[in-house]
């Protein structure tokens, strides 16, 4: 099943929200833990394909995902 990604201008900490309480989330990783690691390497992810678009390094602020 497909997981979840952060929408166009979900900051992170909506996004770890919503993800963590995904259903799909909770069935396939039970453990609170494991779901807030695996929505953290989502979220770095995204924002990592956006900074390399934007030709910017991670150290700098981050951009909301719009767009």
């Amino acid at each position: 099943m497909p997981l979840p990604g952060p929408g166009p201008g979900e900051s992170r900490e909506k996004f770890l929200d919503r993800c963590a309480g995904d259903g799909v989330m909770n069935e396939e990783y039970p453990e609170s833990k494991q779901r807030w690691a695996v929505c953290n390497s989502l979220w770095d992810r995204q924002f990592s394909k956006k900074l390399k678009r934007l030709g910017r390094s991670k150290e700098e602020k981050e951009p909301p995902l719009a767009g």
